[in-house]
């Protein structure tokens, strides 16, 4: 009893005399919105562990477009966006493959095949011994080609746990093919699969450049996004200092711009917002000019990019759109004490709007 009463002593001097730290506490807990728990959620991406987690180098290129269009499956049913691009309706999972890899420019540097046969994609990595059997002490690297039964089906490698040996993927051509019309009944979709799965053949380990294709994304400079009625009111943020991979595109783009705060502790590369979105916009390194609804323009540069397989999270954003935007922060003076979101009463009321179009303005390294 005395031992719990000496407790409660301690308690309430701390109480009395550190206020400022009451406080602090106080407001931490009120401030648990969805918006303020989504930024922390996703500011974890950049750590690059687990499933969703970043990817470095030229294969994270690939696979956030794979992941985007696994987002967006729903309105692809059937594969046609593919086959029509390839220019041939039959079974499309290798063309899924090489939409892909035309979206971030391997397919014209000669990284990744333009092909619809899974077996000519298979033999492009074997004859460029870049292609490992499953049987090899190989670990599957996210960005990689997996071929089942040599020449029955192929799809892209988006993450791999080596201790449990499981492989996560994102395939096109998945369900029933033999619908009339022929694959209505087929979408991408993501599977998991052990390493020793008796299907698999192998995976193809394409030749990425360190840096990918320099965030270019699929959009081209002055391209424009419409936006659906409503969404991009809300806004979250996250810390620059949780980029910690010295391999990422988005580390490359802190160290060469220099890591810059404005007096309010946004992120800022010249006169522009550094902000995460979904592939969607474009990729990291993209200058964005961000519409609202009144007419208000908010200069950006995609500095992250959003974890489409994040819980509530479509090709728009966050919260099924409702979040596009999160700006990049100082993360030593916004994580203190529960920094209001952008777009609030007291942090920019004026981006309160929904956002109506976003346009591609080019790209930092050009």
């Amino acid at each position: 009893m005395k031992r719990a009463r000496k407790y409660i002593y301690i308690a309430l001097i701390v109480i009395v005399l550190v206020p400022g730290l009451f406080v602090c506490f106080l407001s931490a807990l009120q401030s648990s919105q969805t918006g303020q728990m989504l930024a922390a959620v996703v500011s974890q991406d950049e750590q690059g562990n687990g499933s969703g987690g970043s990817v470095s180098g030229g294969s994270g290129d690939i696979v956030a477009v794979a992941r985007a269009e696994y987002a967006n499956a729903a309105s692809n049913v059937g594969g046609f966006k593919y086959k029509d691009w390839y220019g041939m309706n039959a079974d499309w999972c290798a063309m899924f493959v090489a939409w892909c890899a035309d979206q971030c420019g391997y397919i014209d540097s000669r990284i990744i095949p333009r092909t619809a046969s899974v077996y000519q994609m298979y033999s492009f990595f074997k004859d460029n011994g870049r292609f490992h059997y499953k049987e090899e002490s190989y670990a599957p690297q996210p960005g990689d080609i997996i071929i089942y039964n040599v020449s029955q089906h192929t799809g892209l490698v988006v993450d791999y746990d080596p201790s449990t040996e499981m492989i996560t993927t994102i395939e096109g051509n998945t369900g029933s093919s033999g619908t009339s019309p022929f694959h209505l009944g087929s979408q991408v979709n993501e599977r998991h699969y052990q390493k020793s799965n008796p299907r698999i053949t192998g995976f193809g380990n394409p030749d990425y450049p360190e840096w990918g294709n320099a965030g270019s994304g699929p959009l081209q400079e002055g391209q424009e996004i419409l936006i659906p009625e409503g969404l991009g009111a809300v806004h979250t943020y996250m810390g620059w200092q949780c980029i910690t991979s010295p391999t990422s595109l988005q580390y490359r783009l802190r160290q060469e711009a220099g890591m810059n705060f404005d007096g309010e502790g946004f992120g800022r590369i010249g006169d522009r917002y550094v902000v995460a979105c979904t592939t969607t916009f474009g990729g990291i390194g993209d200058y964005i000019d961000i519409y609202k609804r009144d007419g208000t323009v908010i200069k950006g540069i995609i500095g992250d990019i959003k974890n489409q397989n994040d819980a509530g999270c479509n090709q728009w954003g966050h919260l099924n759109g409702t979040c596009i935007i999160e700006f990049v922060v100082d993360e030593g003076t916004w994580y203190n004490c529960g920094h209001p979101n952008p777009g609030t009463a007291s942090c920019h009321p004026e981006w309160s709007q929904p956002i109506t179009k976003i346009v591609n303005r080019g790209n930092y390294w050009g």
